[in-house]
């Protein structure tokens, strides 16, 4: 039988689908930490979490009556929220880089072969909290779902609307960095091994992130009293009554603590609920922004496009479901929706070369001259290499204008020249 997970019950969502304003009540007492928490991490700005998770609120409240089977709200909600964030990054191009100023000092050498021994290092766990705190936000979303969800790759992809590829390579990007910004902050390679960037710690920098973010914090009820207050819920005219408590909340924000939650009255009686304008109707998706990396490559290009919002069904390029470009060309990025293309984009990719440099030699008295060419990156110089009976050598002369190398290589010598191009294509000479 298929495990399906929801923080409230099945029972809860078909009440609130049904126009239930109580259960709606419970859905955000429910999910408010958890989808603050991810703004928190998104954006280390309480406000702009505060904002975004308005915008969840009342997306979910709007929408509800549209979710084909409650026992998927979980699925559906983090859909929600990682668009909103992502819609927000892109309109205030809020993406948040590395503070300047922060340091981890006196880093002990971590050579344990112990999870629990390094998650105890505290100085080392504050690193990587702070690493995954100032990544980009397309790795902070699979980050999360990954190892704070701890959900399948397959089930991310679904989430985010990126093919699996491309969750796998971002969880490998997050290795990387984590791995760059450990040792910026004293931890030499050799002593962050293979397990201290496991899953197992990454699971625990994630729980110690959310639990400095929601303990002992309330929910705050000014936002439900914006989505409830005095409307009607599809159609439903409704009052409902709210308990208010307070309580003070300490979010890790990489190398600050924010104190405090965004405002919420205080005290314990009912409140009265204003009335509010109801959200439109979502338009059909536009494509907002295409981004593709556009420098020399000799792999598959992956496509990474913006849309106005999630109101459509597939994206494609040139009619096929995919976001990855093989081969140079011009192509056609679709969005779709019933069967029918609502928004269309064009793009030209040029950047792709999987051909070797070409060369060939002549010799006048073991006096070589390579001839080097390349139909499309071009020879980069500065990769050039040779081995000289096997050790790495310079003795060679290198004509950048003209792609040429000289070399005196006599009989007892065996030269080997490595030639990439920008793209990493490999020429291999061998002379002697």
């Amino acid at each position: 039988m298929e495990e399906v997970y929801n923080l409230v019950s099945i029972d809860i969502i078909e009440k609130a689908v049904s126009g239930d304003t109580d259960a709606f009540s419970e859905i955000y007492r429910a999910y408010y930490n958890k989808v603050y928490f991810i703004a928190t991490h998104f954006f280390r700005d309480e406000q702009v979490a505060s904002d975004v998770l308005q915008e969840v609120f009342i997306k979910v409240y709007k929408k509800l009556r549209n979710l084909n089977d409650p026992k998927y709200f979980h699925a559906w909600i983090q859909r929600i929220v990682y668009n909103e964030c992502l819609n927000y990054a892109r309109k205030e191009k809020k993406y948040t880089t590395l503070e300047d100023g922060y340091a981890v000092d006196n880093f002990e050498d971590v050579k344990q072969d112990d999870i629990s021994t390094i998650i105890e290092n505290k100085q080392v766990m504050n690193a990587i909290m702070d690493s995954l705190n100032s990544m980009s936000i397309p790795l902070k979303s699979v980050g999360i779902l990954r190892y704070y969800e701890e959900l399948p790759l397959e089930e991310i992809s679904k989430i985010l609307n990126i093919p699996r590829g491309t969750v796998s390579s971002r969880l490998n990007k997050i290795k990387k960095t984590l791995r760059v910004d450990l040792q910026k902050q004293g931890i030499s390679p050799k002593s962050y091994s293979v397990l201290l960037l496991s899953p197992g710690v990454l699971e625990q920098a994630y729980r110690l992130l959310s639990e400095l973010c929601s303990e002992g914090a309330s929910v705050n009820s000014d936002i439900l009293q914006k989505i409830l207050g005095g409307g009607t819920l599809f159609g439903m005219a409704f009052k409902t009554k709210v308990a208010v408590a307070t309580a003070a909340a300490v979010c890790f924000t990489g190398a600050a603590y924010i104190h405090s939650r965004p405002s919420e009255p205080v005290g314990g009686g009912v409140l009265a609920l204003p009335m509010i304008q109801q959200p439109a109707i979502a338009e059909m998706s536009k494509i907002t922004g295409v981004h593709f990396n556009q420098e020399w490559t000799n792999q598959v290009v992956e496509i990474e496009v913006d849309t106005s919002n999630t109101n459509y069904d597939r994206l494609l390029i040139d009619g096929v479901q995919t976001t990855q470009v093989a081969q140079n060309g011009t192509y056609t990025i679709q969005l779709e929706k019933d069967g029918k293309v609502i928004d269309a984009f064009e793009i030209t990719v040029s950047n792709i070369d999987v051909e070797s440099p070409t060369g060939y030699h002549t010799n006048e008295e073991f006096l070589y001259t390579l001839y080097l060419g390349d139909n499309a990156s071009q020879i980069n110089y500065a990769t050039i290499e040779l081995y000289r009976n096997g050790v790495l050598s310079n003795d060679y002369t290198y004509d950048i204008e003209a792609n040429i190398i000289q070399i005196y290589s006599p009989l007892d010598v065996h030269d080997l020249f490595y030639v990439y191009d920008y793209a990493g294509n490999r020429l291999e000479i061998e002379i002697g």
